[in-house]
C-alpha cells in the first residue's frame, strides 16, 4: 500500500478513536465504563450489544460510559495496530476506566496493555469464538494465509491470569447451511458474501469444510466488498442473477473506500441494502441484519437472554464484584429465525421451514386482527346462552341438589342422625326423639325393635344423657359442639358434631369414625413417651438453634442450664438466648466452642462434635458438668447460608469421670510397672546375696577337712537358707498385697496368750546377754476378735528389727486398750532412726544399715497389712535413744472359746515293730531328701502320684503317710479323701509348697492330721513325724 494511503488510514483511526458517544455522561462519575468495539460504528452486531449497555448506563446516576471503535478493517499491519492502540490509551490517560467491555476478538488483544496501563480492572469479553490469536492474524491483509494451529489458543485458559468473564455470541454456520438446504432445495452453487475481517475467515473455513463433508456436490464461491472489476460484484449479482440453484449466505460487509475529498472511510450500506429489492433470497449469520430488511433469516442464539446476562454481569461489576468470579456464559438456546415477508416475496414456502422456526414480520391472523370484537360477540352470545340454560335448568338443579344431598347423607362414611329436642315446662332441653338418619347410622345403632319405638332416641340411654349436656349448650349459646365419644357396643371412637338444624327444635348429629386415628395417636404418644424416657435415661437433650432470632430451644425438663433468662413457650419448651448459652460454658472452653460453631455455620465442616464443660450456679455454689454437643445445619436460605441448626447435648460427666479414672489407673499401672522393674532389680540382688553364700560354701564344703570348719560352713549355709526362705515368704506376701488377695481369717483369741507365745519365740532369737525382753500386758484377761496370723506377723517383724538393732539394753512390747482401737508398740534402746529417714522407713527395700542382715521388705509388708486391717502404723525415734514402732487396729471384743475337739482314739503300736511310712511324692529329688532324713528310723514306701498312694496304702497299711498336695493323675486332696474312706485314724501329714494361711486352713479341713511346708527342714520334719506318732499311737 502506498504511503499516502497509510497516512490517511492513520488519520482516520485517530479521528474515530476520539469520538465519544452521545450517551456518555458529561458529569464526573464514580465509575467509568469503556466499550471497545473491534469493528466500526455501523456494525449491526456490535450495535446490538452497545445500545443496550448505553441504555442501562443511562439509568445509573453514578456511571459514565464511553465507546471507542478500533475499525479493524483499517488495521493492516503491526505499525497501524500499535499506533491505534497507543492512541486509544493516550485518549483515556486522564480518564482511566474502572471496567471495560470488549466486543470482538481483535479487542481482546488489548488485554495485556489494559492490565499494564489501567490495572487489573474487570473486563467483559463478547466474541463469536472461544479462541484467540495474535493481532497480526486479525489483519485483513492476512486473509489469504493459513493461521498455524499452534497460534490459536483457548480463551478459557486465560481465566486465572486476567480479571475477565467471557460471553460467547456464536454463529451457527452448519445449522444455517442445513436450514438453507431445506428451505431452498436444489442449491448447486453456494456463495458466501463477506468482507475480509478475521471472523469471516474463520466462518469461511468452517463453511467450506462442512460443505465438503455434508454436501460435496455443491460448488462454493466467495464475494468480497471491493471496487475491483475482477472481483464479483454483490450489487450486480443481486440485481441480475435469479438462478434458483444458487444460495447465498451473508456475513458482514465492510470495505475501505476513498470519498470525493480523498479521505478513507469504511462503508457498507450502499452494497448490501440492495438485498431488500433483490429477487434472490439471502440468508445471514447474524440476527441483527434482519432489522435492515430483505434477509430471509438464519440460525441464531437467544439474543435477549444473552443481553440480559450481559447487563447482569455489568451491574455486578459496577457494584464491586470481580469479573473473574463470574462464570463464562454460553447461550443455551438457539433456533431458526425467518422474516416472513422476505420469505413470501422470494416465493418460498413456510412449510419447508424447520418445526421450531420463529417467524418475524408475519401478518396477523383474523383472530389476532379482530380479537376484541370477536371476544365481545362471543361473550354476549355466551351470556345469553348461560341465562337461557340457567332459566331452563334451575328447577332440575334444585331437584338434583336435593337428591344429591339425600344420597350424600345416605352413603357418606359419616353417620348422621336428626333428632328432635323435647323441652320441659321451663324451656330446658330434656330429651331427644329420633327423626331421620342415614344408612350408616341405622346399621350401627338402629335395631328393628328400636325403629318400632316411637318418641325415643336411637342412642342408648347413657349416651343420650351424655349428648343432652351438649344439646343444651347448642341451644343456649347458638353454636356447634365438637367432642370425642367412645361407643362401647361398637368398640369405636367417633368425633361427634352437634349443631342446630334449620328447622326449629331439631339438631343434626354427625359422627366420624376416628378409631384408627385414636389408635395411631396412642401409638405416637407411647412412642414419644418411650423416646422421652430413652432421652432422659441417656441424658440426651435435643435442641434447635434459630440463627436469625439468636434463640435456642430445648426441652425444659432436660435443660443442662439453670437460666433465669430462659422462658418457656406454650409447649413447655425452654427458649434460651444464644448469649446465655455461651455464658454458661466454662471460660476455658467457650472460645473454642464459639469457633467450632462458627466453622459449622461458615461451611468449613459438615457436622460438629465437641466436648466441653458447663458451669451451673445454684444456691451460691458452682456445679460443673461435661457435655458432648453434636450439631448439623438444618435449613438454609436461598443464598445457601444456614438459618437454623439442630443437634443434641449429651451429659457425659460420669463418662469423663471414668475416663479420668482410667487415665489415673493407667498412670498407676505405669508407676506400678516402674516399681516392679525396680522391685525385680532389688530382688535379683537380694536373692543372689544368700544364694552366693549357699552355692559358694556348698562347693567348698566337700574339700573342708576339719570338723570345726565344716560346722562353720554348715551354719553359714543354714543362716542363708533361712534368709532366702524369709525373702521368698516376704515376696509372696507382697504378691498377694499387690493382687489385693491377702487373706484375713478373723477369730476370737486371748491376746495375752498370743503375746506370751510371741515373747517366747523372740527370746529364742536374742543371742546377746546384754539385751533383755519384756512383754507388758494392759489387761489380765483380754479377748479380742482379730486376725491371729497377720497380727503375729506384724509383731514378730517389729521384734526382729528391735533385736537386730539393739546391742545392749532392753526391748519392751505390749498393747493398750483404747476406746475403739488397740494400740500395739515395740520399744527398744537401740541406735535409733534419723528424722529425715523416718518417712521412708516403710517403703520397700529401705535398709538403714546396709550391713545388717535382712530384705528391707518387712516394714513395708507390716504397713500394707495394717492398712488392710483398718489401722495405722508409725515410728517415734531419736538417734542414740532407741525407737518405738507402734500400730493400731480396730478393737472388737471377743469371747472365750470352749474346746470342741473330740477325744482322739489312740491305736496301740509295739515298740519292737519298725514303723512304716508311705511317702507320696512325684519329684525324685524330694523323695531322696525324705529318704536321707527318715531311712535310719523308719521303713519307707514310695508312691509317685496320688493314685499309686491309694493302691500302696491298701496293700501295705503303713503307720503314717506323708502326702504331697500337687501330684499328677490324682492330687493329694483326692488321694486323702479316698484313703479316709478306708481308714479314719491313719495319720496323714500334708507336705506342700503352698505358703498361704488359707491353704493351710483348706488342708486341715480336708482330712489331714498335720501340715509341713516346703522347703523341708530335717529337724522339723523329724519332730513333726515323732509328735504325730505320739499323738496317734500308744507304744507298748
Amino acid at each position: 500500500m502506498s504511503t499516502p494511503i497509510l497516512k490517511k488510514i492513520h488519520s482516520l483511526c485517530l479521528c474515530l478513536l476520539f469520538i465519544q458517544p452521545i450517551f456518555a455522561l458529561s458529569n464526573k462519575s464514580s465509575h467509568n465504563l469503556l466499550i471497545i468495539n473491534s469493528y466500526n460504528e455501523q456494525a449491526a452486531w456490535s450495535n446490538s450489544i452497545i445500545v443496550p449497555i448505553m441504555q442501562e448506563v443511562g439509568k445509573m446516576s453514578n456511571t459514565s460510559a464511553y465507546v471507542s471503535h478500533l475499525h479493524s478493517i483499517l488495521i493492516k499491519n503491526d505499525s497501524l495496530y500499535q499506533h491505534s492502540v497507543n492512541t486509544l490509551f493516550q485518549r483515556y490517560e486522564n480518564t482511566k476506566p474502572h471496567s471495560v467491555v470488549l466486543i470482538g476478538n481483535m479487542a481482546f488483544t488489548l488485554r495485556d496493555r489494559i492490565k499494564k496501563e489501567w490495572g487489573d480492572i474487570p473486563i467483559i469479553l463478547c466474541a463469536g469464538r472461544d479462541s484467540y490469536t495474535s493481532p497480526r492474524y486479525n489483519y485483513p491483509e492476512y486473509e489469504s494465509a493459513e493461521i498455524p494451529k499452534d497460534s490459536i489458543f483457548s480463551i478459557s485458559g486465560l481465566k486465572d491470569k486476567y480479571n475477565f468473564t467471557f460471553i460467547l455470541c456464536p454463529t451457527y454456520c452448519k445449522e444455517t447451511i442445513d436450514m438453507m438446504m431445506k428451505i431452498q432445495p436444489g442449491i448447486k452453487t453456494f456463495i458466501f458474501a463477506a468482507d475480509k475481517l478475521f471472523i469471516n475467515r474463520i466462518h469461511e473455513k468452517e463453511i467450506k469444510s462442512y460443505l465438503l463433508s455434508s454436501y460435496p456436490n455443491i460448488e462454493y464461491k466467495r464475494i468480497y466488498p471491493n471496487s475491483n472489476p475482477a472481483v464479483p460484484n454483490l450489487r450486480k449479482y443481486l440485481l441480475t442473477n435469479e438462478n434458483p440453484t444458487v444460495g447465498m449466505l451473508f456475513g458482514s460487509w465492510f470495505c475501505v473506500r476513498e470519498n470525493l475529498l480523498g479521505h478513507l472511510i469504511t462503508m457498507s450500506t450502499e452494497d448490501y441494502r440492495f438485498i431488500m429489492s433483490a429477487n434472490k433470497g439471502v440468508f445471514t449469520l447474524r440476527e441483527s441484519f434482519l432489522a435492515e430488511g430483505g434477509f430471509i433469516g438464519g440460525y441464531f442464539y437467544d439474543n435477549d437472554a444473552t443481553i440480559k446476562h450481559l447487563l447482569q454481569c455489568l451491574r455486578s461489576i459496577i457494584n464491586g464484584r470481580e469479573a473473574r468470579d463470574i462464570p463464562f456464559y454460553t447461550p443455551d438456546k438457539s433456533y431458526p429465525v425467518i422474516d416472513y415477508n422476505a420469505l413470501k416475496q422470494r416465493g418460498m414456502s413456510e412449510k419447508l421451514c424447520p418445526p421450531n422456526t420463529l417467524f418475524i414480520n408475519k401478518p396477523p391472523t383474523l383472530w389476532q386482527r379482530y380479537k376484541l370484537q370477536i371476544s365481545i360477540c362471543l361473550l354476549i352470545l355466551s351470556v345469553l346462552g348461560i341465562v337461557s340454560y340457567i332459566k331452563h335448568k334451575f328447577q332440575q338443579k334444585e331437584i338434583m341438589l336435593l337428591r344429591s344431598h339425600n344420597k350424600l347423607l345416605e352413603n357418606m362414611p359419616v353417620f348422621y342422625v336428626q333428632e328432635q329436642v323435647m323441652f320441659n315446662e321451663n324451656g330446658i332441653p330434656e330429651s331427644m326423639r329420633y327423626i331421620n338418619a342415614n344408612i350408616l347410622f341405622k346399621e350401627l345403632f338402629c335395631s328393628k325393635q328400636k325403629q318400632e319405638q316411637v318418641n325415643s332416641s336411637m342412642f342408648p340411654h347413657q349416651t343420650e344423657e351424655y349428648f343432652m349436656q351438649f344439646a343444651r349448650i347448642v341451644f343456649q349459646e347458638r353454636r356447634s359442639i365438637v367432642f370425642t365419644y367412645y361407643f362401647e357396643e361398637q368398640n369405636a371412637f367417633y368425633e361427634v358434631i352437634i349443631r342446630q338444624a334449620a328447622e326449629e327444635n331439631l339438631i343434626d348429629i354427625f359422627g366420624v369414625n376416628t378409631t384408627t386415628l385414636h389408635q395411631t395417636q396412642e401409638l405416637l404418644r407411647a412412642a414419644n413417651n418411650k423416646l422421652a424416657l430413652a432421652l432422659d435415661i441417656a441424658h440426651i437433650i435435643p435442641w434447635h438453634w434459630d440463627l436469625q432470632k439468636h434463640a435456642i430451644t430445648c426441652d425444659a425438663n432436660r435443660s443442662p442450664f439453670e437460666l433465669a433468662t430462659g422462658v418457656k413457650d406454650e409447649r413447655g419448651v425452654r427458649i434460651i438466648h444464644e448469649a446465655d448459652y455461651f455464658n454458661n460454658i466454662h471460660p476455658d472452653d467457650a472460645e473454642r466452642i464459639r469457633d467450632d460453631y462458627q466453622a459449622l455455620i461458615l461451611g468449613r465442616v459438615k457436622a460438629l462434635k465437641e466436648e466441653f464443660r458447663t458451669v451451673i450456679k445454684k444456691n451460691g455454689k458452682e456445679y460443673i458438668n461435661w457435655v458432648e454437643a453434636r450439631a448439623v445445619v438444618e435449613q438454609r436460605n436461598e443464598q445457601g447460608h444456614p438459618i437454623s441448626l439442630i443437634g443434641s447435648l449429651l451429659i457425659i460427666t460420669d463418662r469423663k469421670r471414668n475416663e479420668q479414672e482410667l487415665i489415673n489407673a493407667k498412670n498407676r499401672a505405669e508407676e506400678s510397672d516402674r516399681l516392679k522393674s525396680a522391685f525385680l532389680a532389688n530382688m535379683s540382688h537380694e536373692i543372689r546375696t544368700p544364694l552366693n553364700a549357699i552355692v559358694g560354701f556348698s562347693s567348698i564344703l566337700a574339700t573342708a577337712e576339719e570338723e570345726e570348719e565344716k560346722s562353720e560352713y554348715i551354719n553359714i549355709i543354714e543362716n542363708n537358707n533361712q534368709l532366702l526362705l524369709q525373702l521368698i515368704s516376704d515376696v509372696l506376701d507382697i504378691a498377694k498385697i499387690e493382687a489385693g488377695s491377702l487373706d484375713f481369717n478373723y477369730s476370737s483369741l486371748d491376746l495375752n496368750v498370743l503375746m506370751n507365745e510371741l515373747e517366747s519365740t523372740a527370746l529364742m532369737r536374742i543371742t546377746s546377754p546384754d539385751v533383755c525382753l519384756e512383754m507388758i500386758p494392759d489387761n489380765d484377761n483380754c479377748w479380742v476378735i482379730t486376725e491371729r496370723n497377720r497380727l503375729s506377723q506384724i509383731i514378730i517383724n517389729l521384734l526382729n528389727n528391735a533385736i537386730k538393732f539393739t546391742q545392749k539394753g532392753k526391748i519392751t512390747f505390749g498393747y493398750k486398750l483404747q476406746k475403739e482401737k488397740i494400740y500395739f508398740y515395740v520399744t527398744d534402746t537401740g541406735c535409733g532412726i534419723p528424722a529425715e529417714k523416718q518417712d521412708k522407713i516403710f517403703e520397700r527395700f529401705i535398709k538403714l544399715n546396709n550391713f545388717a542382715q535382712g530384705t528391707g521388705l518387712g516394714l513395708s509388708i507390716c504397713k500394707s497389712i495394717v492398712d488392710a486391717m483398718g489401722g495405722e502404723i508409725g515410728v517415734d525415734s531419736k538417734v542414740g535413744n532407741g525407737s518405738t514402732f507402734w500400730f493400731t487396729l480396730p478393737y472388737h471384743t471377743g469371747t472365750a472359746n470352749e474346746s470342741t475337739d473330740k477325744p482322739v482314739e489312740l491305736s496301740e503300736l509295739s515298740k519292737d515293730k519298725q514303723i512304716t511310712i508311705l511317702i507320696a511324692e512325684d519329684d525324685e529329688s524330694n523323695y531322696r531328701l525324705f529318704h536321707s532324713i527318715l531311712q535310719k528310723d523308719f521303713q519307707l514306701i514310695h508312691a509317685r502320684d496320688g493314685k499309686e498312694a491309694v493302691e500302696l496304702y491298701s496293700l501295705h497299711h503303713p503307720n503314717l503317710i506323708l502326702m504331697d498336695i500337687n501330684m499328677p493323675n490324682m492330687n493329694g486332696y483326692e488321694a486323702t479323701h479316698q484313703i479316709r474312706e478306708l481308714s479314719k485314724s491313719i495319720p496323714i501329714i500334708a507336705v506342700t509348697a503352698y505358703a498361704y494361711a488359707s491353704d493351710k486352713q483348706k488342708i486341715m479341713e480336708s482330712g489331714f492330721t498335720g501340715y509341713m511346708s516346703k522347703p523341708l527342714n530335717a529337724r522339723k520334719l523329724q519332730d513333726e513325724v515323732s509328735a504325730t506318732l505320739k499323738k496317734c499311737f500308744i507304744f507298748t
